[in-house]
């Protein structure tokens, strides 16, 4: 771990620097640590997803394409998925319940979202 840059215990360029340090909104030694900083998140970040590329359970797009390509497979197209919803009522309706088409379902966190094809009438 490092002594510098942000760390568990915060911002240590004071401890490196010295505590006169400016580091208010406008100097140009915090611009430039901003300008520094997010250059090294994307190095970071191009990094972590080489290296997912190389699993396939992770990979994605062209990376899973090749992955898959070494171990003499292909990946099967995408289709849209498709399910069977059972609509019911734990009381008896006094009249026909009309759900109709273009009804959207989902699971309970929203990841999954189904659109209804056709009319249903509950009764």
């Amino acid at each position: 771990m490092t002594d510098y840059g942000v760390t568990a215990n915060g911002f240590l360029a004071k401890q490196e620097f010295g505590e006169d340090i400016d580091l208010s909104e406008n100097s140009r030694l915090l611009r430039f640590l901003e300008i520094v900083a997010k250059r090294e998140d994307e190095l970071w970040q191009m990094a972590e997803n080489a290296y997912y590329a190389g699993f396939i359970d992770f990979a994605t797009g062209q990376n899973l394409d090749r992955l898959v390509a070494i171990l003499g497979i292909r990946r099967k197209q995408a289709v849209k998925a498709t399910g069977t919803v059972t609509f019911s009522r734990s009381t008896l309706a006094t009249s026909d319940i009309v759900i109709p088409a273009g009804t959207r379902v989902a699971t309970a966190d929203e990841s999954v979202v189904f659109q209804k094809i056709g009319k249903v009438i509950l009764q």
